[in-house]
């Protein structure tokens, strides 16, 4: 068991890391972006939706 044990800390210390990692990043990017990052996530949600459904109709208009 003491084995198993040692197994579990090590997996939950490399999986901390990780998640600091992640976040570090994730917070990193959220500042580089700063005041830009609502205008950008807007012009990024924007677009998909009308070329999505403009895509939709093309495919459906010729069939």
């Amino acid at each position: 068991m003491e084995a198993f044990e040692e197994v579990l800390a090590e997996v939950f210390a490399w999986v901390r890391l990780g998640i600091e990692v992640l976040g570090a990043v994730l917070c990193s990017a959220l500042i580089v972006r700063g005041g830009h990052g609502s205008s950008t996530a807007s012009r990024m949600r924007r677009p998909p939706r009308p070329t999505s459904s403009r895509g939709f109709e093309r495919g459906h208009r010729p069939a």
